[in-house]
């Protein structure tokens, strides 16, 4: 934010790099004066205490949460810092979609100032989409979610309208019911259509899980056998 010149000044700087640098980075650090605690579950903290600054040093994925993706690298923009040392900033769709995935009261207001200035919700979005990885089969945050309500809240806050903020809450309705329902059929073993057809009558949603339900068999999440029965995939993998 402050390399974006969205703050004045800031003690905490997120630094990210490939995992089995993390160490060694830690080690030059603290060999220049530099106090580094490795006690943090997500990487080492280090501490300026001449100057107050706290850098967070993470191994490709940060705060547990993001992991640093090809399309970050390719939308970052270099800094250099000294003639030995470069940095890349990443960019503020990036910085936006990592501060929605937080519960600080601060970033949702530092993500109005970054949406002020001018953010590509595409990239967001696509971007948010490949953070949430398989969530439909793996018991795992969907980032899209936590998006759309930060996106919400922005709003109400701020008295703004999204445009893109109906796209990402369908996203996240969409993956949440994938989620349901392959937890439904995952646990009954087989399902028959109509025993489908009751169980994914949500109210007020209409067809969607019906058509949720047709894209996942499309997808090969699930398999429809002759007997109009539903399976996931790797429970027919289990059974041959």
């Amino acid at each position: 934010m402050e390399l974006l010149r969205h703050k004045a000044s800031t003690k905490d700087i997120d630094l990210v790099v490939d995992e089995e640098d993390v160490l060694e980075l830690a080690k030059a650090m603290r060999s220049i004066g530099l106090i580094v605690d490795e006690r943090k579950r997500d990487g080492p903290i280090v501490q300026d205490t001449k100057d107050g600054i706290f850098v967070d040093l993470f191994g490709g994925q940060i705060c547990g949460k993001m992991v640093l993706t090809k399309g970050m690298e390719a939308r970052s923009h270099a800094i250099d810092i000294s003639s030995k040392a470069r940095l890349h900033a990443i960019s503020k769709e990036d910085i936006f979609l990592l501060k929605s995935m937080t519960e600080r009261d601060r970033d949702t207001d530092e993500m109005f100032t970054l949406y002020r200035d001018g953010i590509d919700g595409e990239v967001v979005l696509e971007e948010c989409d490949l953070q949430d990885g398989d969530c439909i089969r793996e018991d795992r945050r969907i980032y899209t979610a936590f998006l759309a309500e930060k996106l919400k809240e922005m709003e109400r806050r701020h008295g703004i309208q999204i445009t893109w903020k109906k796209k990402a809450i369908e996203l996240a309705e969409a993956k949440m019911l994938d989620r349901t329902i392959y937890r439904l059929v995952e646990s009954k073993r087989a399902m028959k259509q109509l025993d489908m057809a009751i169980a994914i009558d949500i109210p007020d949603m209409g067809d969607l899980p019906r058509r949720r339900l047709k894209a996942m068999v499309e997808a090969g999440y699930i398999i429809r056998g002759e007997d109009g029965s539903y399976i996931v995939a790797r429970q027919a993998k289990r059974a041959e």
